[in-house]
């Protein structure tokens, strides 16, 4: 039992259960009840980091296909305009999200750490006291 809840409440389940709304929201009302509104924030934050982090790297995937699309035509534009099409694609392919892994990873590991368990048992319990 010990064995399976524990794969039950690791980090990686953790993170599958709040990319989901409800999960989100379950967690999130938890929180709101139980802790303090700076967790909230953090959940809040947290989420908004990797919803950036999808979005950037939508960019950075949309960016390389025009420049791989566009190749030649850029080839026919004035010269200024031809570096500065070029330059801004490559800032966007290279400009993705990476720097928002850190700060999300961190308040994920927090959350995790800090409260995760607990809001698990104390949804949990009721139910299973009541088979």
């Amino acid at each position: 039992m010990s064995y399976s809840l524990a794969r039950l409440l690791s980090l990686p389940r953790f993170a599958a259960f709040l990319s989901t709304p409800l999960g989100f929201n379950q967690f999130k009302a938890y929180l709101s009840e139980h802790g303090d509104s700076t967790l909230v924030t953090q959940l809040e934050m947290w989420h908004d980091l990797n919803v950036l982090s999808a979005l950037s790297s939508q960019v950075a995937f949309a960016a390389k296909g025009v420049s791989e699309v566009y190749a030649d035509e850029v080839q026919k534009l004035p010269k200024q305009v031809g570096k500065d099409f070029v330059h801004s694609l490559k800032d966007l392919v290279e400009g993705t999200s990476h720097g928002l892994d850190g700060p999300a990873r961190h308040l994920l590991d927090s959350l995790y750490a800090s409260e995760f368990e607990v809001s698990f048992r104390s949804s949990s319990i009721p139910d299973w006291q009541g088979r």
